[in-house]
């Protein structure tokens, strides 16, 4: 039977990688959501002090017109950065980045030995977290604590 932990607290871990995509998919979870005004404030920051941004998503391909008025309706800075792809491995090698900021453990895991790698808390990572750690990934409670670490 369910718990109330399991229903309330990791909602995520069960879901499973079928139906993820598909909640992924759904164009409304990228035009609805506000973005934190600490993160903003980071982003500005990090691109006034003269950092490239990139934003690389493994969305699917007919999300790319919402992302990009999500990124343009709230002025992202670098907006036109936005890369689609579901190897942001290559994207790391090709434009040598030096830090990622990820919270999909498989994405994380991916990318160490790439570049400094960075890995945002969620409930969806929170068992994945020691093993990651232990490749190397730093996690941070959330977005906005990047620009402290860097």
């Amino acid at each position: 039977t369910a718990t109330f932990r399991d229903l309330w607290e990791k909602p995520y871990a069960n879901i499973s990688e079928e139906k993820w995509a598909y909640f992924a998919s759904l164009p409304i979870l990228y035009s609805t959501i506000v973005p934190k005004k600490e993160v903003m404030t980071m982003l500005n920051f990090l691109d006034k002090e003269g950092h490239t941004l990139y934003y690389i998503t493994n969305r699917i391909d007919d999300l790319e017109r919402v992302t990009r008025k999500y990124l343009d309706d709230y002025k992202f800075p670098q907006a036109s950065n936005l890369i689609h792809t579901d190897d942001k491995g290559m994207v790391v090698r090709t434009l040598e980045i030096d830090v990622i900021v990820e919270d999909k453990p498989k994405n994380l895991e991916s990318l160490v030995g790439l570049c400094r790698t960075i890995g945002i808390s969620q409930i969806w990572n929170e068992d994945e977290r020691v093993y990651l750690e232990s490749l190397g990934v730093l996690f941070i409670p959330s977005a906005e604590c990047v620009q402290e670490i860097l």
